[in-house]
Formats: structure tokens, C-alpha cells, sequence
């Protein structure tokens, strides 16, 4: 229950502290005296969007502030809002987004005012009506779920279809890149090993030469190197062993002897790998221009290159794949939407026994606010066919007959502001009965009401306050009369200023609140004596 409200540079509210209590609390107070800012101050708390006008002229900020109660468990709300349209909003000292506020605080606090008269004349709300009354509440949720389901298939669908064609306006083009891309087989330092061997080819003669020259200079040809030091070899041995040196000496010959033969073993094998291949250069030189083509077209390098390759690769598999996994998701949908229909058909039944059920309910409660001829039938029918919505197959409205001999008709177009602001109590209610939420706030929603249908409105929001925790702005003193707690509302001059006060009334000041509501301004004796017999619930009142 919302334990109390309190409220800073709001309008022409100064600062304002309110404890509400337990069951009907009664608000009242001239026109304009600050009740609908009251509410306005109490709906931007529970999130709804703030107007900077509503700041206080000359405040820099407007702050509100509630403190609510379920059992042991103490939950306080503030939000501040700044004349340069910033705002900041708490849940008990910690920081907290709007739309996390509002989904807390859409089960603290129903507020219920000449809006939801407006709902209630939009047919497209009806069936909201009806299936909150209903025990199918799993079965919508399975719904919603199913028909959010087919929207997703349909949209992947929808995706799946449009790549593939476009995939099959492409196709020809990227077959014909892939074949570029896959004539060679692509490395990223392909160019390199390509380059590399074309210069070995294309010098393939000047190094046969160079090669042969010297291994003749080493080997083959008079006076080469390997001749030198075999003759060295025979004339150190030739000298007296008398000599460490020499004989280290006469060693490191021999070595480079074996050294000699050991290169010229190479430059020869070196010799015989390289082979003048024409055939191969010119194939070199088609490969280096291709690969250069290639790195021109798709990205600079070889390894965008590449990169391209396998995305293409990848869009052509899945064009060949495609076409089964489209399928697999058509049955997919073809299944969601066989278990949606089937769904939909048992809610469809579920509905029709729910819809007597609520019709029953809301005129036992119009019987008791004087309205015991008011026929009522809510009427389902059906969407065209193959159409569905997340709520199912159904469309619904409410058709009235308030009065003998009139025609059965749809509610909205009944004119009567106070024939609707009894069946919008009415269904509040029933419905009630089903809510989780323990505070209910109505702000004048008795508008077009008077007499002895007020009072038995008020018995009616009274019994409302044995289970709920009730807010109710009213003009009536039939109404005013049965709250256990009765607030007055009114403006006063400070600091040349008009500011709004709240008081909560004693017993006198009641009957005399009462009163004025009875008589006006000007409060008779008379009008006291109907006061306390209201309030003492000894009288009827015709208005």
C-alpha cells in the first residue's frame, strides 16, 4: 500500500507531506485546488513522462517521493526532475531506469480516471477486459509466445528468401570469380615464391656459365686450384719431417683438398638443376600477371584476395544449401502455426464461457448502483480469415441496453457520462477481485453520479477498501461519507504565492467538509444535520 506521498515544487504544491492509511481514503476540495496535481504528482512517480511546466515557477527542481509497503518489505521511490529537463529516479537510495521503475511500480499502484472512461468507449480494449477476468492466463502467455514465434519465423523467412535472390542474380558473377580466384592455387606469399623462381629461370643460362667457369677455375682447367694444392701437398711431403709447423701445415692442405672437392661436388649438382625451361617461364610469367590481376580486383593483396575467395565460396554453398534450409523453416512455421490455431480455437471457447460468466458479475454490481434493468452481452467474433494476433482469433465488444425497452447497442456509443462511469466501476469492480494490486486510485471517476446512486457507489468503493487500500477523489458527499480516512485539499496565499495544502480531517471538520459539499460555500445547519446522519450512514440522499 502506498504508506505515504510527498511532494516538492510540484505546480502550486510548496511542499507537501501526505500518510495515507488502510482501506477508502477520501479526497476532496474545490476546482483547482490541486487534486488532479495530486494525481499528476503521484503518476510521474510511478514513471509516467514529466512536464518541465509542472515545475514551480522559480524552483529548480520538482522532487516526489513515495513510500509503499507490502507486509515487512518497505520500498521508497523518489524521482527529481530539473528545469533543464534532466531526471533522476531511486528505488530505496539506488539509482534506477524509468522503464524498470514502471515495471515495478505497475504492480504497487492502479490509477483509474476519466481515461480509462475513454478506454473503455475504444472496442479494441474489450477483450482485455474479458480475459482478465478468465482462468486462462498460462494459455495467453503460450499464445503470445506462439505468435511471437511465427512473426520470427516469417521475418527469417522473409531474410532467407530475399539473400537467395539475390544470390541467384550474383551467382553467375561469382562462379565466374571463383574460377578466377581457383585457377592457381592462391597463397598468401605466393607472389614471392612465383618472383623468386621466374629471375632463377630467366638467368638460368648466365648462372650455367658463371658455374661452369668456375668449377674449371677450381678443377677442370690447367693451373685450377685443385691442381695448385695437389702440388703442394707433393712438395711439403717432399721436405724433411723436422717441423711441427710444416706437418700442421702439410694437414691443413689435405683439408683443403677435401674442402676443394667438396665445392666443386656442389657447383656442380647446382649445375645440373638448373635447366633453361622456356615453356616454364613463360607459364611463370602468365601466373605473375594473373596473381597481379587478381590483387588489382579484389583488395590490393593477396590476402584480401584470398579472403574474397572464401567469402564468395561461402555465399555459393549457401545458395546451394539454402533452398533446404528454407524449407526446414516453412515447416517450422507450418508447425508453430498449427499449434497457434489449435491454441487459439480452445481460448475461443475458454472466451465464450468466460464472457457469460463477466456478464453475470458486472450486472449483479450495475444492479446494485441502480441499473437493475441494464442488459449486457459481450459479443466475440471472429478475424478474418488467416489474420492473427498475439490475444488470438477473437474480436470483442461490449453491447448495452441500459434502460427498458431500449435496443440492445455497442457501449461506445452510449452518451450518458454517468451510465459509463458506472459500468467503468462496475468492471473495475469485478476485476479487482482478480488483482494483485493493493492500492487503486480513482480520480473522480463518480462524474455524472448523484443520489441515492452515489451513496450506494460509496458502499460499494467502501466494500472495495475492506481489501484494498483505496484513493478516491470525489465531489460527493454520498461518497465522501463512507471512508475511514477523509483528506481535504485546498489553496491559501503565502508570500504573495497560492499554494496548495493538504489537511486530514477530524471528525467535525468532516461533517463540515460534508456539508459544503451538500449546501456549497455557505453551510447551513441543515446542511450539518445531513453531514453526520451520512456519516453515521442513518439517511438516503436524493440529488
Amino acid at each position: 500500500m502506498l504508506r505515504s506521498l510527498h511532494v516538492k515544487n510540484f505546480a502550486i504544491i510548496d511542499d507537501m507531506t501526505v500518510n495515507f492509511m488502510t482501506g477508502l481514503n477520501i479526497i476532496t476540495g474545490e476546482t483547482g485546488a490541486g487534486k488532479s496535481i495530486l494525481v499528476s504528482a503521484l503518476t510521474s512517480l510511478l514513471g509516467a513522462r514529466f512536464s518541465r511546466d509542472n515545475i514551480r515557477t522559480g524552483a529548480g527542481s520538482t522532487v516526489v517521493e513515495g513510500e509503499f509497503t507490502n507486509g515487512d518489505k518497505i520500498d521508497i521511490i523518489r524521482r527529481i526532475y530539473y528545469s533543464n529537463g534532466k531526471s533522476r529516479s531511486f528505488l530505496n537510495d539506488i539509482p534506477i531506469s524509468v522503464e524498470k521503475l514502471r515495471q515495478k511500480t505497475e504492480f504497487l499502484v492502479d490509477v483509474h480516471g476519466q481515461h480509462d472512461h475513454q478506454r473503455l468507449l475504444n472496442a479494441e480494449n474489450h477483450l482485455e477486459y474479458l480475459d482478465a477476468f478468465g482462468n486462462y492466463q498460462r494459455e495467453l502467455e503460450i499464445l503470445a509466445n506462439l505468435y511471437s514465434g511465427i512473426v520470427n519465423l516469417k521475418q527469417e523467412i522473409d531474410l532467407q528468401t530475399r539473400q537467395l535472390e539475390k544470390l541467384a542474380e550474383q551467382k553467375e558473377l561469382y562462379e565466374f570469380q571463383l574460377a578466377e580466384l581457383t585457377e592457381i592455387p592462391l597463397t598468401n606469399d605466393l607472389d614471392l615464391k612465383l618472383s623468386e623462381e621466374y629471375k632463377i629461370l630467366a638467368n638460368a643460362e648466365e648462372l650455367r656459365r658463371g658455374l661452369t667457369n668456375l668449377i674449371n677455375l677450381l678443377d677442370e682447367s690447367p693451373g685450377s686450384l685443385k691442381e695448385v694444392v695437389a702440388q703442394s701437398i707433393r712438395e711439403i711431403s717432399g721436405l724433411p719431417e723436422t717441423d711441427k709447423q710444416i706437418r700442421t701445415i702439410a694437414e691443413r692442405l689435405d683439408s683443403l683438398q677435401l674442402e676443394t672437392d667438396d665445392i666443386v661436388a656442389d657447383l656442380i649438382q647446382i649445375r645440373q638443376g638448373i635447366v633453361a625451361d622456356d615453356a616454364r617461364l613463360d607459364q611463370l610469367s602468365d601466373q605473375l600477371q594473373h596473381v597481379e590481376k587478381l590483387k588489382r580486383k579484389y583488395g590490393g593483396s593477396l590476402e584480401e584476395a584470398i579472403a574474397y575467395r572464401e567469402e564468395i565460396e561461402t555465399q555459393l554453398s549457401r545458395s546451394d544449401s539454402g533452398a533446404s534450409q528454407l524449407k526446414a523453416l516453412q515447416n517450422d512455421l507450418n508447425r508453430a502455426r498449427e499449434k497457434y490455431f489449435k491454441l487459439a480455437e480452445k481460448i475461443s471457447r475458454m472466451r465464450k464461457k468466460n464472457a457469460s460468466r463477466l456478464e453475470q458479475k458486472i450486472l449483479s454490481v450495475l444492479d446494485r448502483m441502480d441499473m437493475p434493468d441494464t442488459q449486457l452481452k459481450i459479443l466475440l467474433g471472429q478475424l478474418e480469415a488467416g489474420s492473427m494476433l498475439p490475444t488470438g482469433l477473437d474480436t470483442c465488444e461490449f453491447y448495452i441496453s441500459a434502460n427498458v425497452g431500449e435496443k440492445i447497442r455497442p457501449l461506445t456509443r452510449i452518451a450518458s457520462g454517468g451510465e459509463i462511469s458506472r459500468f467503468m466501476l462496475a468492471i473495475k469492480m469485478v476485476l479487482h477481485d482478480r488483482d494483485s494490486v493493493d492500492t487503486l486510485i480513482f480520480d473522480e471517476i463518480d462524474s455524472g453520479i448523484s443520489g441515492r446512486t452515489a451513496l450506494k457507489i460509496g458502499e460499494i468503493l467502501e466494500e472495495l477498501g475492506g481489501c484494498k487500500q483505496v484513493l478516491c477523489i470525489t465531489h460527493l458527499p454520498q461518497i465522501a461519507s463512507r471512508g475511514r480516512t477523509h483528506f481535504k485539499i485546498f489553496k491559501e496565499q503565502k508570500n504573495n504565492r497560492t499554494v496548495s495544502k493538504f489537511q486530514k480531517l477530524k471528525r467535525d471538520e468532516r461533517i463540515k467538509e460534508i456539508a459544503s459539499l451538500l449546501s456549497g460555500e455557505v453551510v447551513t445547519t441543515s446542511g450539518l444535520e445531513q453531514a453526520t446522519r451520512l456519516l453515521e450512514g442513518k439517511i438516503l440522499i436524493d440529488g
